[in-house]
């Protein structure tokens, strides 16, 4: 009991100091499967390098928080990060991301969500988005969930150029702000293999309305965990990011590739 304690008043510490990416892997945030619980969330810190315009290494700390009210969950999730962007150090961007979905046993609900995310060190200064979406549950017991799930959202986004190679740099240098209506989709599957091995894979499309099949924004995230003990979870995890046209003349591709320990409760 004390280490439940313990851990719910971390990731509180960590949401209340507030801390990214162009589309946020939210499926990766916990899911109840075991719905006797009422409380479910998790710490992850991470240490990632990333070679770009300028070497950037970043000390992260993650957590999620779920939390059922009746047959409803509330869940919360928070990014915190600690930059070293070539000579600059500081302290650097995240999210904020609130979700509710209403009554998860049934097999299509509405999940509405909002999000906040700054600083982001491709040249994303902010980002705004909330919206909702249709969420069909395929399959869910304690070991599997498969998901689906589709939705318009409304997006705000500031970009500089931070993250552009000198030589694509423009003579105007003008933030650029885009503000849409789009639609999200996504497919989500987690599955626990021995008790021991957790695999989370998740894919996701967002686009314009006018442009579903022309120039959308793709993504995927796969995780790997192996449980460790009852609280802690050793994770690896590539997530990737393909926008096939960038608000600013950045790579069109995004990796990122994560070992690291999650503390759970």
């Amino acid at each position: 009991m004390a280490m439940r304690v313990l851990l719910f008043a971390i990731c509180w510490t960590a949401l209340l100091n507030s801390a990214f990416s162009q589309i946020l892997f939210s499926e990766s945030f916990t899911v109840i499967l075991d719905s006797t619980k009422l409380v479910k969330g998790s710490v992850t810190p991470e240490l990632k390098i990333q070679t770009q315009k300028r070497t950037l290494v970043e000390i992260t700390n993650m957590a999620d928080l779920s939390v059922k009210i009746k047959q409803n969950y509330l869940s919360v999730a928070n990014k915190v990060e600690f930059t070293s962007f070539g000579k600059e150090v500081f302290l650097s961007g995240g999210y904020l991301f609130i979700k509710f979905k209403n009554d998860l046993d049934k097999h299509l609900l509405i999940e509405y969500y909002g999000q906040v995310h700054w600083a982001e060190a491709r040249g994303m200064e902010r980002k705004y988005a909330g919206g909702a979406n249709l969420r069909f549950k395929i399959i869910k017991n304690p070991k599997t969930g498969l998901f689906v799930g589709s939705g318009p959202f409304y997006e705000f986004e500031r970009w500089n150029y931070s993250g552009v190679l000198d030589e694509k740099l423009p003579v105007d240098q003008i933030p650029i702000e885009m503000s849409n209506v789009k639609l999200g989709t996504y497919i989500s599957f987690k599955h626990w293999f021995f008790d021991k091995i957790f695999m989370d894979l998740s894919v996701y499309h967002q686009s314009r309305l006018d442009e579903i099949l022309t120039t959308p924004r793709l993504a995927s995230s796969s995780r790997l965990g192996y449980q460790m003990s009852e609280h802690l979870q050793f994770v690896v995890m590539y997530q990737n990011i393909y926008d096939y046209r960038p608000v600013v003349p950045i790579d069109a591709w995004f990796h990122r590739v994560i070992a690291t320990v999650a503390i759970s409760f």
